[in-house]
This record gives C-alpha cells, structure tokens and sequence, in this order.
C-alpha cells in the first residue's frame, strides 16, 4: 500500500516537471517525512520565468477550505499567480484540475 506521503510527493513532482516542460524554472520546498518547509506556510512549488511568478500548491487528495481561503487571501504583486494544482486521479488527457487567484 502507498503511504498519502508518497503520493503527495509524487504529485509534486509531477506538477514540478510539468512547469519545467512550460519553460520555468522550479524550486520546490523541502519535505521530508515528518517536516512540511512549505514556502510562506502555503506553497509547495515557485515557479518562474521572465514575465511571471506562480507560488504553486500542490494536492493530490483532500482539500480543506482553510487552505483554499488562506491561499485566496495571501497578498501578492500583479505579476505573480496563486495557484492550486489539483491531481485527478483517474485522466490522462487532463491530469491536472488548477485554480488561479
């Protein structure tokens, strides 16, 4: 059996290949098993290019509103994105459900 860990973890690296295919450069924020470094306590993944920023959270199972209303409610600059990536389990096509604020 998968421990929710691991399929966390492969989701966001999953989701950090998929923004380098998008031609940007990735930083993902250190987890190990029992310690979460989220960047700013929200993101898991910056991502960024010459004209954009996207702090990224990555879920591959559940999501609470907390989450989703502390990410709405981080302040950003116009040029950076809030996003959330969510994993679809079962697409190939559309492997990913995301949210932009």
């Amino acid at each position: 059996m998968t421990s929710n860990y691991l399929i966390g973890h492969a989701a966001e690296r999953a989701a950090k290949a998929e923004l380098e295919r998008q031609g940007f450069l990735v930083y993902k924020a250190v987890h190990t098993r029992f310690q979460h470094e989220d960047i700013f306590r929200l993101f898991d993944l910056i991502a960024i290019n010459k004209h954009k920023v996207r702090l990224v959270q990555v879920k591959a199972g559940g999501l609470t509103n907390f989450t989703r209303n502390a990410i709405k409610s981080f302040e950003v600059p116009e040029n950076v994105s809030k996003e959330l990536w969510k994993k679809n389990k079962f697409k190939r096509k559309n492997k990913w459900t995301i949210e932009c604020w």
